[in-house]
């Protein structure tokens, strides 16, 4: 799996997934849920510690 995909089924699936955007222009479209887009998520690091527990779940499944 490639890890754009697991960056986004980690958000998807993530208590604490906040995005960056707080106004989402319509006509843009809605932005893909995605750990690049949280407001947690710095410098490829989860400022929680969850991305690599939730990464290690997904990978089992």
């Amino acid at each position: 799996m490639l890890e754009s995909e697991i960056k986004n089924i980690i958000a998807q699936n993530c208590n604490s997934y906040e995005t960056k955007f707080k106004i989402i222009n319509m006509s843009v479209g809605r932005l893909c849920e995605s750990c690049n887009n949280c407001i947690n998520f710095r410098e490829d690091i989860c400022s929680k510690g969850l991305f690599n527990e939730m990464k290690d779940i997904i990978s089992i499944n």
